[in-house]
Order: structure tokens, then C-alpha cells, then sequence
């Protein structure tokens, strides 16, 4: 019987192709000689790469050749050369990164080199057809954004070529954000991470496109992490998503967290909490579900806190449950309606938020419910414990 071996090499390099996994492919180069000369290093090198997009040579590299580009399933932009991985195979040397994607600041020949950074970014991603998760992370958001570029074109539309991507994971660490870039056009994602810093008026961000992009263009959705800080002082309010995206509906998503992505509507939030058996990860903050801001005078106007409101649960409510992350009024509410025969066996482990304003706020009641269910494990129980003992 003739062994995989045997084939010609073209057909090996098709049947590799197939392989989205690095670990999976390098497996496969490690199992003979002859493997290993197809696949190493064209595809065990290209399957993760990790490089802030100043890494012009790869990016030239993979823009010249379509048939090394199509290799690569994950883009990682990261600021942190320590985490840097690239096909040294194919670069006479190894990258010098500049770090413009960790400046808060451009002069007018920075801004034109980092639009140079972009633009070669962006020719190297529509060879990336096989690409599958695209990691954002920068300081800064683009510089360009479709609606402002004479093409309409930019990092967004770009990547939306490659119609295999379905892991969007998007940091912004600060100052501005990417609503007037086309990034919400994105389609057919299971798993979208969003977290951004931004300096706006209140009211100016307005989540519907997002919601839209949810929504419609995304029905298989496993996935959803929001983080948008808003850094505005007492008289800000995070965006309000209730409509626009907890008005969705994925049948498959089992991991939600957000964090000042605001829902001022309890009722609103626990319809997609009793809409959504097969969640196994949930973490909340108190934006979820209020509609007013403390007025406490001490409390420090850059670490406001919202009041929190009551959640009234079906029972039965998260049978699938398995980790819990929000504050201790929060959890009381949840697990008060989560019924633990339901989970043969399985344990929620529950982490608790401390309000700065009220660290102690329901969480006696909290640790006196999690005291009569063996199916939940608290995360810091002797800290808690230990906070109510020093009490007066």
C-alpha cells in the first residue's frame, strides 16, 4: 500500500493546506524526512505570525508571494517584541520594528510612515485568503479609515477579503477609536473581542453599526467580549447597547463579557440572558442594568461607579454555567435562579467585583448563598471572608 509520502510533493502541499492548526502541521513535518521538505518551512513558519505592523519586510515578503501568503491562518499585530514570530526562513534578516504603533503622538513624517506601515499591511492581506484570526492591538487606532481615504479602503476592507476570518480580536489602548472605519462591515465571525479607550462628548457613540454587523451578518456567533472605557469624568456615560446588540440572538454563544457596555434596562439583559441556555462564561459589571451614576461625594468623578439594580431571573436560568464574574448583588440574582441539579455534577466558579464606593454591598448575602450550594466555587473567599470579619 502506498504512504502519504509517496505522493508527489504538490499534492502533499495541498493536503497541508487543509491544516489550520501550527501544532497540527508541524506534527506532520516532524513524521518523516520527505514530509518535512514539503511542508518546513513554508508552512510550519507561517501558520502564526506574531510582528507589530512596522515589520515591513513581511509584510513585502507575503505581498510578492500569493502562494506563501495563503499559509498563514493567524495575524497577530502585537506592540511587544518579545512575543515576536516570523518565517525567518524566508527574510535575509530578522525585522527591525520602529514601535510606531506604541506612540500617543505623530509629527507629519511619523503619521506619513505609519500610513507607509498600513498600506503594505493592507496588499499583504488580500493574498491572506486563508487567513482565520486577525489580532489588533496597538496604542493607537489606524490611521486611515475608509471614509476619509480617497479609495475608500483601509486595514478593515482589506481584511474584509479574507471571507475565511472568523476570529476578530481588536485592541485599542487609548485616545481614539474606529467607528469611521469600515471594520464593522466584517461578516460570518463565531468570536469578536472588542476593547478601546476613547475620549468623546457624551451621547457621541452610537453602537448601531455594530449591532447591525451582530446581528445580521454574524448568526453563528460563540464569543462576544466588550471592554469601552470611557475616560470622561462623572459625566459620562459608556454606550448603551442594549438595543443594538443585546437584542441579538446567537444559538451558540457561550462566552459573554462586557465591561462599561452599558444596558440600562434589566429587563432587557435578563431576555438575552433566558434566550441564551449555552452560556458557560458570563462577566458583567454594574453598567449592565442601571440607569444612574452614584452620587456619592467621595467617590473619585475618573472612577465613578453606576448604581446597581435588581435582576429578577427565570429559575433554571444558565444550566450550563460554569464561570461568573460581576458583583455580589449581581451573582446573588444570577444563582438565586440557576438550579444546580441541572448540572450534573458540574461547578460554577464565581469571581466578585468589589465596588470601590461600596466594597461590602450585598456581599454577606453573596457568601451565605454560595455557603449552601456545593456547585460553587468563589475565587478569593478567605479575602471576602476576611473583609467582613474587619468590619465594625
Amino acid at each position: 500500500m502506498a504512504a502519504i509520502t509517496d505522493l508527489p510533493p504538490e499534492v502533499i502541499d495541498a493536503i497541508a493546506e487543509w491544516i489550520d492548526s501550527p501544532d497540527d502541521v508541524l506534527g506532520m513535518a516532524l513524521t518523516s524526512r520527505p514530509m518535512a521538505d514539503v511542508l518546513s518551512p513554508r508552512h510550519t513558519q507561517l501558520r502564526l505570525i506574531i510582528c507589530p505592523i512596522d515589520t515591513r519586510s513581511v509584510w513585502s515578503l507575503l505581498a510578492n508571494d500569493a502562494a506563501l501568503a495563503r499559509n498563514v491562518r493567524v495575524l497577530w499585530l502585537s506592540i511587544n517584541d518579545g512575543k515576536l514570530h516570523v518565517p525567518q526562513a524566508f527574510l535575509s534578516e530578522l525585522p527591525v520594528c520602529h514601535h510606531r504603533s506604541m506612540q500617543r503622538s505623530y509629527n507629519a513624517r511619523q503619521a506619513e510612515m505609519r500610513r507607509v506601515d498600513e498600506r503594505m499591511l493592507m496588499a499583504a492581506l488580500k493574498n491572506m485568503v486563508n487567513l482565520t484570526r486577525f489580532d489588533w492591538c496597538h496604542s493607537q487606532t489606524n490611521d486611515m479609515t475608509a471614509a476619509s481615504e480617497p479609495d475608500g479602503q483601509d486595514i478593515w476592507t482589506a481584511l474584509a477579503s479574507c471571507r475565511n476570518v472568523t476570529d476578530l480580536r481588536v485592541f485599542e489602548g487609548g485616545w481614539c477609536k474606529i467607528w469611521g472605519s469600515a471594520i464593522f462591515n466584517m461578516s460570518n465571525l463565531t468570536i469578536f473581542h472588542y476593547s478601546t479607550s476613547y475620549i468623546d462628548p457624551p451621547g457621541r457613540v452610537d453602537c448601531t453599526g455594530l449591532g447591525v454587523m451582530l446581528r445580521e451578518r454574524c448568526p453563528h456567533l460563540q464569543e462576544l467580549h466588550l471592554d469601552m472605557y470611557c475616560d470622561l469624568g462623572r459625566e459620562a456615560y459608556p454606550p448603551d447597547i442594549g438595543s443594538s446588540i443585546l437584542g441579538g440572538r446567537w444559538p451558540e454563544l457561550s462566552s459573554l463579557h462586557l465591561h462599561e457596555a452599558a444596558c440600562h434596562s434589566p429587563h432587557t439583559f435578563v431576555s438575552f440572558i433566558e434566550a441564551h441556555p449555552g452560556l458557560r462564561h458570563l462577566s458583567i459589571d454594574n453598567w449592565v442594568g442601571c440607569t444612574a451614576i452614584s452620587d456619592n461625594p467621595d467617590q473619585d468623578e475618573r472612577h465613578r461607579m453606576p448604581e446597581p439594580l435588581s435582576f429578577t431571573f427565570p429559575r433554571g436560568v444558565l444550566p450550563k454555567l460554569e464561570t461568573l464574574v460581576c458583583h455580589a448583588g449581581q451573582a446573588v440574582d444570577i444563582l438565586s435562579s440557576t438550579c444546580s441539579q441541572a448540572r450534573r455534577g458540574g461547578r460554577i466558579t464565581v469571581g466578585i467585583i468589589t465596588d470601590s464606593a461600596n466594597p461590602l454591598l450585598r456581599l454577606a448575602e453573596f457568601l451565605s448563598l454560595a455557603a449552601t450550594r456545593l456547585d460553587i466555587v468563589v475565587s478569593g473567599k478567605d479575602y471576602f471572608e476576611r473583609m467582613l470579619a474587619s468590619t465594625p
